[in-house]
C-alpha cells in the first residue's frame, strides 16, 4: 500500500454515528424541573426605608412700637425684655429660618445704633421703617405694620410657621390668608395688649406674660434705649 494512501486513512474524517430522529432528548440543567419534595426559599424583601421627617421651619416678626407699648408696666419695675433670650426661646421650638425686628427708630435716634448693631449679633435683621418728615422738622415716627405684611408676603416660601410679637389688630386679615395657604400662625402678645379679631383669628395665641418671666432682665438705667432692651449673648 502506498504511504499517502495508508496516511490518508489514520488520518482521515471518522464517520459520524446516526441518531435517530425519534431519539429522546437529553434535557439541559436550565429546563431540568425541580425534585416534587424539594422545599423553595422565599428571599425576604427589604422594608421601605421610612420618609425623612420634615423639618418646620420658623420665622419670627417683632413688632417693636407694639411691644414697647406692651411693656410699659414691667419697665416701671425696672426690669426689661431681653430679645436675645426672646429668639432662642422660639428657636428651641422652631428652627428660625430668620428673626426680623421691626422698629420706626432710625440710627440717630437716641443712641438706638448701638442697639441696633447688639441685635444683629443675636441673630436679627433689623429692619427699619423712616417715618413721615415735616416741613417745620419734626418727625412722626413710622408704624412697620405695612412693612411686616409685605415681609411675610414676600419671604413666603422661606418659612412654615410664622410667629407675631403683635397684639395689633391690623394684621388679622394677614393672618388668616396665612392659614388659608397652609401656614402654622402663632400669635405673641400681651393679653391686655392682643386686638379681639386678633385673638379670635384662629391662630395660636401665646400671653406673653405666660413666658416673660424668663425672658426678663435688669432695666439699665443709662441714656437711651439701646442700653435698656440689649439682652445678653449666650
Amino acid at each position: 500500500m502506498p504511504f499517502f494512501d495508508w496516511l490518508s486513512r489514520i488520518t482521515g474524517p471518522k464517520k459520524r454515528e446516526h441518531v435517530a430522529d425519534d431519539a429522546p432528548a437529553v434535557p439541559s440543567a436550565s429546563t431540568v424541573p425541580p425534585a416534587a419534595n424539594t422545599p423553595t426559599v422565599a428571599i425576604a424583601k427589604s422594608p421601605p426605608a421610612p420618609p425623612a421627617p420634615t423639618v418646620v421651619r420658623g420665622m419670627l416678626f417683632i413688632d417693636e412700637p407694639n411691644v414697647a407699648r406692651s411693656l410699659s408696666e414691667v419697665r416701671s419695675h425696672g426690669k426689661d425684655l431681653d430679645y436675645n433670650k426672646l429668639r432662642e426661646y422660639f428657636s428651641a421650638k422652631t428652627p428660625l429660618a430668620g428673626a426680623f425686628f421691626y422698629t420706626g427708630y432710625e440710627d440717630n435716634q437716641l443712641g438706638m445704633k448701638a442697639f441696633f448693631r447688639k441685635l444683629t449679633t443675636f441673630g436679627y435683621e433689623v429692619v427699619q421703617v423712616k417715618g413721615k418728615r415735616y416741613r417745620d422738622g419734626s418727625v412722626k415716627r413710622a408704624d412697620p405694620d405695612i412693612k411686616i405684611v409685605t415681609d411675610m408676603l414676600i419671604k413666603f416660601s422661606e418659612y412654615d410657621e410664622a410667629i407675631l410679637v403683635s397684639g395689633d389688630g391690623d394684621f388679622t386679615d394677614t393672618m388668616q390668608q396665612l392659614m388659608k395657604r397652609g401656614k402654622k400662625v402663632k400669635i405673641v402678645s400681651m393679653r391686655s395688649r392682643l386686638a379681639q379679631e386678633l385673638r379670635e383669628c384662629g391662630a395660636e395665641i401665646i400671653f406673653l406674660e405666660n413666658i416673660l418671666p424668663g425672658l426678663l432682665m435688669e432695666r439699665h438705667m443709662r441714656s437711651g434705649p439701646a442700653s435698656q432692651t440689649t439682652g445678653t449673648r449666650t
